[in-house]
């Protein structure tokens, strides 16, 4: 997608609200003015719950915008080339932001954002399992999906659609539509059905590669020649402005493109910036009645979200000298979750920008500090 086709100036069309109705037309929901914000103290941080309703998948079909470029204009990658760390080094810098994966079996990979940029979704198969490695530019979101669902097995390619300006995929078995925030079919046969996400760490290609010295790297040489060395949407815009795209819903409670922790656990949203868990280390929460806690893992500066239950007992934790400590035990728990206790259960987030968050998860609550 070029500069040129992004950069459409869109009027955004109002609220329209019949006998207590509301009926959303080319819609811009505020939703943490007129008093559509709850929030409720928990421990030393506030939770700020933004409480619009979330929009059917008949709202979510028609609000999909054409990304100025036609289905697949956008290559996938389907065969990647990998390189070896040591060749890795050869063409990548150590602060070049790269997405790393690591299932756990010995399969380590880096994506580098200078290459998806162009690319959005490379479909592999990685240890026997068909995987969507996925990002997008537009709402700085990169997450990765099992390439499987119901009996389907199925990669995905770029529709040249964009919904609240994030990538809608779709999938080549059906044709139907998958916001990549969602992760959910909002179209054709298969409505309403999730997809499998797997974690993808946004960091450097020089912590990674620090932190997983076996780890392979995808490399240029991806069947298409593109200019890789630059970015066709620019510095500033993953820092500054307002979204080239409409969106179904906005807050102000955060700048457009500040980069939260975004989770979807059990249907419940919950949104908290990166730099305050930086800054704070460890969060304790709850979603769905379930105890959460979020490491900060310096090594990556990136997050860690686990289910802090084990074996019918909730933890809760604190950073001290430099270690995660359980507040019942005192035990020690390494950045991956585990102990002598055992090892917590990982959720999967991902890095993306609070419009789109917003946008998509407008019940979402955001933790702040106060």
């Amino acid at each position: 997608m070029n500069s040129n086709s992004l950069i459409q100036v869109i009027l955004i069309g109002g609220i329209i609200l019949i006998a207590g109705i509301l009926v959303i037309s080319f819609v811009s929901v505020p939703i943490d003015s007129g008093g559509n914000v709850s929030e409720k103290t928990s421990g030393p941080y506030k939770l700020v719950n933004l409480t619009h309703s979330s929009f059917s998948y008949q709202e979510l079909e028609d609000n999909i915008k054409s990304g100025g470029v036609r289905q697949d204009g956008i290559p996938p990658i389907e065969n990647p080339v990998y390189l070896t760390a040591e060749q890795g080094d050869d063409v990548l810098f150590d602060s070049d932001i790269v997405f790393g994966f690591n299932d756990g079996k010995g399969n380590v990979f880096a994506f580098p954002q200078y290459i998806l940029v162009w690319h959005e979704i490379v479909n592999d198969n990685i240890g026997g399992v068909d995987i969507s490695l996925t990002y997008c530019p537009l709402t700085g979101s990169a997450v990765g999906f099992v390439g499987h669902f119901l009996t389907i097995e199925t990669t995905f390619g770029t529709s040249g659609k964009l919904l609240n300006s994030n990538l809608v995929m779709y999938d080549r078995d059906s044709g139907s539509y998958w916001p990549q925030i969602l992760g959910e079919s909002i179209t054709g046969e298969n409505v309403g059905q999730d997809l499998e996400k797997v974690q993808l760490f946004w960091t450097s290609w020089g912590k990674w590669r620090d932190s997983n010295p076996t780890t392979k790297v995808l490399s240029e040489n991806t069947g298409y020649s593109r200019n890789y060395g630059s970015d066709p949407y620019g510095q500033e815009y993953y820092e500054t402005g307002a979204p080239f795209f409409p969106v179904m819903a906005s807050s102000d409670l955060l700048p457009h493109k500040a980069v939260v922790i975004g989770i979807n656990y059990q249907d419940i949203q919950l949104a908290v910036q990166k730099y305050v868990l930086r800054e704070h280390k460890v969060i304790n929460t709850n979603i769905a009645g379930e105890n959460i806690t979020i490491f900060y893992d310096e090594d990556l500066n990136v997050a860690r979200v686990y289910k802090s239950k084990i074996n019918d007992i909730n933890y809760a934790f604190e950073y001290i000298n430099g270690k995660f400590v359980d507040t019942k035990s005192e035990t020690i728990w390494t950045v991956e979750g585990e102990s002598i206790i055992g090892n917590l259960e990982p959720i999967v987030y991902f890095d993306v920008m609070w419009f789109a968050w917003a946008a998509y998860y407008p019940s979402t609550s955001l933790i702040i500090f106060e």
